[in-house]
């Protein structure tokens, strides 16, 4: 998502700072939205979690024997400032997909193959 999409409204990352469960602050968000920051840089981890998403793709459909599709930022209908963007659409679920390289620091968060989270 380009940061001019990105700034256009409100995000899932953007709502799980405001809520407290991410690790940036409400006023990162209001600051951003604002353009009052520099967009932040990609970290190493960024970096790689971008590169193998296309590789968790390819992995997640093979195990699940689901077709995937890359879909463009999605805009609420009605409250046009809502923003997704999953990583990949699941057809025959129509279903967003999140695909997340974690570390072993992350494990505890993992669940079992097939469940949902």
């Amino acid at each position: 998502m380009s940061l001019p999409d990105r700034r256009s409204g409100t995000g899932g990352s953007d709502i799980a700072a405001i809520a407290g469960l991410h690790h940036n602050a409400a006023m990162d968000v209001y600051c951003d939205k604002l353009g009052l920051t520099e967009p932040v840089m990609p970290t190493l981890a960024m970096r790689l979690g971008l590169l193998v998403e296309p590789a968790l793709a390819d992995l997640y459909s093979e195990l699940t024997g689901t077709h995937l599709r890359i879909v463009p930022l999605q805009r609420h209908p009605r409250n046009t400032f809502v923003l997704g963007s999953p990583d990949r659409l699941v057809i025959e679920l129509s279903k967003g997909l999140e695909l997340k390289l974690a570390g072993a620091r992350q494990s505890h968060r993992w669940g079992e193959p097939g469940e949902e989270g």
